[in-house]
């Protein structure tokens, strides 16, 4: 306490540089704010950073104890500052990834994969994928067909109707056609949620990477940005970046296409590999780091 009766203002612990902080908090504000938005309360925002803290302390070999191939509960309660009561809870508690494995659109999602990559699925004679499918086939391939392989037990209907919504595909009559081998945009706002929280997850693992120590080839993460666009021109600027990624992405998305195995093979270990986009759009003078990077 000091003389005043007041406790002494707070300080940046020297363990842990002011920069830290800055990112720290860079990174977690437009988080804390989506989830303030869906209706989180604060003591819920930290019980679920306590959750994932303790989840990455048990799960990650960097925070296990040296020569250990396993983490142990006392050395998590080191490495996040809990009891190690608190600690045994948490890591009790279910996974809370758990509903988004099975999420409807993750597997409309693999049936548009299996469309873009399988052989079967493909024109022999360019390699591209079929421009259109029948919606059943005695015989041959078919869209019915191709959910029972990649779609899990869900009901052909059931992910047709979502690829529809997501403007992925198009219906006409009983011949569903191909327009996107991905689907750009939500059918709704939970699916949107899902699809933007696999996007911000696939970045901040990649930035995550970047800054791991002994990191010797960072992953790409760039931006490219003019920061003296009118707000006039603003629009335009957007409809631009838009037409020219959407270029961009569907002939890198056709070249990995040739990278990558049809159909998975026992014997070999697979990566999820690709590249992600996303605009960017902010007041001048409110955006001090991008002038400082500019």
């Amino acid at each position: 306490m000091s003389g005043t009766g007041h406790p002494p203002p707070a300080t940046v612990p020297a363990a842990i540089p002011a920069k830290a902080w800055t990112f720290v908090a860079r990174v977690m504000k437009p988080v804390v704010r989506l989830a303030l938005r869906l209706g989180f309360s604060a003591d819920q925002i930290s019980q679920f950073a306590r959750k994932l803290a303790v989840d990455a302390a048990m799960e990650y070999p960097e925070f296990r104890p040296p020569h250990r191939k396993r983490a142990f509960l006392a050395h998590a309660a080191v490495v996040t500052g809990l009891s190690r009561k608190e600690v045994a809870k948490l890591y009790e508690m279910e996974d809370l990834q758990t509903a988004a494995t099975s999420c409807q659109t993750n597997r409309s999602i693999r049936v548009l994969a299996g469309w873009r990559n399988d052989r079967r699925y493909r024109d022999p004679e360019t390699g591209r994928p079929l421009a259109s499918l029948p919606l059943k086939a005695a015989k041959g391939v078919s869209f019915h067909q191709l959910v029972r392989e990649y779609g899990g037990d869900v009901p052909p209907r059931s992910v047709l109707d979502a690829l529809i919504r997501s403007g992925a595909i198009l219906q006409h009559g009983d011949t569903v056609e191909l327009v996107r081998g991905f689907p750009t945009r939500a059918a709704s706002k939970e699916e949107e949620m899902e699809f933007v929280g696999i996007i911000l997850n696939d970045v901040l693992n990649t930035a995550e990477y970047d800054l791991r120590p002994g990191t010797e080839e960072p992953y790409l993460l760039r931006e490219w940005y003019q920061v003296y666009v009118p707000e006039d021109r603003v629009q335009e600027a957007r409809e631009l970046i838009r037409a020219e990624t959407w270029k961009f992405g569907c002939d890198l998305d056709e070249r990995l296409s040739e990278l990558a195995h049809r159909t998975p093979r026992a014997d070999v270990r697979y990566y999820r590999v690709g590249l992600g986009a996303f605009y960017v759009q902010a007041p001048r003078e409110t955006d001090e780091a991008a002038e400082k990077l500019s």
